[in-house]
């Protein structure tokens, strides 16, 4: 969990790769493929984990035979265009980026090393301080004024929604979808105005909380600008937690007025008569569909949000304390709170995260110094604004002028899950070049492709092997490959900001000093060798004052020295000699078996989750036991698969999460990965349960980020939990062993 205002205030997890480059005057040429901001996400699993490397087939002469005739022709091109090339691209200056020293160590002692980076700010961010930017308010003014008819916000039309029967018998909404709808810069600006003058038309003063629990859409960010303008503190909550997490962060902040949206107005039925404060429910209208707007708590007001944006285009604002009319904002200042985030919870509670303008604003420094984005780039929005990555994210948008179009993940692509046969998906109509990313959906986008890849011809899967391993090589020598890119579309495309390593999360940003400090319990020391390693502290202008009304748990992970605010993260990091960092264990994930072993539960998880059959796991450590038991929730193909190779063939994916054939044949085959993956014994999970509910927010299993809650996972799960302990145990008593070796190799074959 990150409490700092930038998710990651190193750059790696928020480094970007594109098709498209900047040139070297700044220009930036049309985009031909997706930006991909990567939050949390190891590199190293995109690589060779998804070319499949198979047995050509008795076709394999002639498929040999044509890959070589590729080679060679290859080569030809590439001596021929070798010297243009190496003028245009200057990979020499790609390579000596990369090859940079990050960062520099400016204090250092027996237990901790403070590093700062060597970036000088960029243009945006020198533009930021000349401008004398440091709130919310100011910096949208100033890009509505700068950008002012350019498309801002799109949402797309819903055209007609119908009830599909699907082969199980269960009923699926599909939408037909149309095009895009914009509202420029401008219409922005004045709608976020509306809204907050139709806020204090509703009794709502500078400096009260507002909650929004709503999912992304351009709504929540009029809301949002329009809190910003009267100084009213915006309580983000995220639209995927349980009534017990909402009614907590409704009254902890004391809130008179919460905005939803038409689909989760129905919550508030039971929510309303547990929070006594709430006054008025502010909902956004659905395109096709009444709002109903009876049966809920007395006394409570219930109004659309085009009827408060209607109430607020009157330029009348009736101060009660001091009977004046005025139509003025109410700015607020750099050190007001802009936004109290609730976390997802998965460790317990939510908590609420104090975030000052000047965080906000110090993040968006940083950002603009990190990646590249052009006015004519198009940004796909679906993660969650209650987030402040994503909030973040798209305000850096908005200060590059860059037009963002909302979409879900139900309706992403042509065959999400809502979208009707025929129909297109957002990112298909949208063409987006810039887009946020959670290491779960990464994860599915490789095994997708390794799987697409596994099914197609040995000729294809040759030819696939040949592209990705020539794009690799170049691009190893600060090349790219612009012939090859127009005939394959490519996930990965050109570079990750001048960093062309793999597995590492980048350098301090330059808002920020990242320090590494002992950790004792996990033996992780500041003098270990050939890396100094221990926990990743962040300090600088964009970490946040502390937790909302929790001031014990404040102190805890917060402190004040160097006249900086820092944060403990709980991450465990490694510094490279060119100030990079590597993120190799979490403190809250580490556990001690019985043998005096430490398992990293994250490491673990990472690891297996590059195992094809594996969509989503979550390991569980008992410090009474020598070894660990895993819950995995099965990729449904490569489960099929499986399942064929012992002779299971017409089940349900239910029935074969259940088949204890099929169970021991998964456990084999995550202990042949663990393996491969060089995890030690004790850390290869000696049992398994495959679990066929797919862990998604709305089962409250994972957080909006798709971050696992362990505590809620055991607290589901125990009873089969347990079942696999007493399971192993038993196995292990009746083999009269207390090796976990010999114990997981008996379970895959007697289980």
């Amino acid at each position: 969990m990150q409490i700092t205002v930038s998710p990651h205030a190193v750059k790696g997890p928020t480094d970007v790769s594109r098709l498209s480059d900047k040139g070297e005057g700044g220009r930036c040429p049309s985009a031909t493929g997706p930006l991909i901001k990567f939050e949390g996400h190891s590199h190293e699993g995109l690589n060779e984990s998804w070319v499949v490397r198979g047995n050509m087939g008795a076709d394999g002469f002639w498929v040999v035979g044509t890959i070589g005739a590729l080679k060679a022709l290859a080569f030809v091109y590439d001596v021929l265009t070798y010297p243009v090339y190496l003028i245009l691209q200057r990979p020499w200056v790609k390579k000596s980026l990369s090859a940079r020293e990050k960062a520099r160590v400016i204090h250092s002692d027996d237990d901790s090393i403070t590093y700062r980076t060597n970036l000088e700010p960029g243009p945006l961010h020198v533009t930021l301080v000349r401008s004398g930017i440091d709130t919310m308010n100011k910096m949208f003014h100033f890009v509505a004024k700068l950008h002012s008819n350019k498309p801002c916000l799109g949402t797309r039309q819903i055209l007609s929604d119908d009830d599909e029967k699907q082969p199980n018998g269960r009923i699926f909404k599909k939408y037909t979808l149309g095009d895009y709808t914009w509202k420029t810069f401008e219409e922005v600006e004045e709608e976020a105005a509306s809204f907050g003058r139709g806020l204090r038309i509703l009794g709502q003063e500078p400096g009260m909380n507002m909650v929004i629990f709503a999912e992304t859409r351009a709504e929540w960010m009029v809301a949002a600008h329009g809190c910003f303008k009267q100084n009213i503190p915006l309580v983000t909550i995220y639209a995927t937690l349980g009534e017990e997490a909402i009614i907590h962060g409704i009254n902890e902040t004391e809130g008179t007025i919460v905005v939803t949206s038409h689909d989760l107005v129905p919550k508030f039925k039971n929510i309303l008569p547990h929070t006594p404060k709430v006054k008025t429910l502010i909902y956004m209208e659905d395109q096709l569909k009444k709002t109903e707007t009876d049966g809920y708590k007395e006394g409570v007001r219930i109004i659309s949000f085009s009827q408060v944006l209607k109430d607020g285009k009157s330029s009348k604002i009736v101060d009660k304390t001091l009977q004046l009319t005025f139509s003025e904002e109410v700015p607020p200042s750099a050190t007001d709170t802009a936004i109290i985030m609730y976390t997802s919870g998965s460790t317990g509670m939510p908590k609420g995260v104090q975030i000052t303008h000047r965080n906000m604003i110090a993040t968006l420094k940083a950002f603009s110094d990190s990646v590249d984005i052009c006015p004519d780039d198009i940004f796909l929005g679906f993660l969650p604004l209650a987030h402040v990555f994503e909030l973040l994210t798209e305000s850096v948008c908005f200060l590059c002028g860059v037009s963002i179009g909302y979409s879900t993940p139900l309706t992403m692509i042509d065959t999400s899950s809502k979208i009707k046969k025929g129909s297109k998906g957002d990112a298909t109509v949208l063409k987006p070049t810039i887009i946020n990313s959670v290491p779960l959906i990464l994860d599915r986008i490789s095994k997708g492709i390794a799987d697409k890849v596994s099914k197609s011809s040995d000729f294809q899967k040759a030819v696939f092997r040949f592209a990705y391993d020539y794009r690799k090589v170049w691009m190893r020598r600060g090349f790219d490959t612009p012939l090859l890119n127009r005939f394959f579309i490519l996930l990965l495309a050109k570079r990750f900001r001048h960093d062309m390593s793999t597995g590492r999360v980048g350098g301090p940003t330059t808002m920020n000093d990242i320090r590494l400090v002992d950790w004792n319990d996990g033996n992780y020391r500041v003098t270990d060798k050939p890396y100094p390693r221990g926990e990743i502290l962040i300090g600088g202008e964009n970490v946040s004052p502390g937790y909302y009304k929790l001031p014990d748990k404040s102190s805890e992970d917060f402190f004040q020295a160097d006249g900086k605010q820092w944060f403990k993260s709980g991450d465990i990091g490694e510094l490279h000699p060119d100030g990079v960092i590597k993120i190799i264990d979490r403190k809250k994930d580490l556990v001690k078996l019985q043998l005096g072993e430490y398992v990293s539960l994250g490491k673990v998880e990472a690891e297996m989750k590059t195992c094809p059959v594996v969509e989503n796991i979550c390991v569980y450590g008992d410090p009474t036991k020598q070894y660990t038991v895993a819950l995995v929730v099965p990729n449904a193909v490569p489960l099929s698969e499986i399942a064929a190779k012992v002779g299971l063939t017409g089940l349900t994916f239910e029935e074969l999460c259940v088949n204890p054939a099929v169970e021991k044949a998964v456990l084999k085959e995550l202990a042949e990965h663990g393996n491969k993956s060089k995890l030690q014994r004790f850390e290869i999970p000696a049992a398994i349960k495959l679990c066929s509910e797919v862990w998604s927010p709305d089962m409250g299993l994972v957080t909006a980020a798709f971050k696992l809650k362990r505590k809620v996972i055991q607290d589901r799960y125990q009873h089969e939990i347990n079942r696999m302990l007493v399971k192993v145990a038993d196995l292990q008593w009746n083999l009269n062993c207390k090796s976990p070796a010999f114990v997981e190799f008996a379970i895959i074959r007697e289980c």
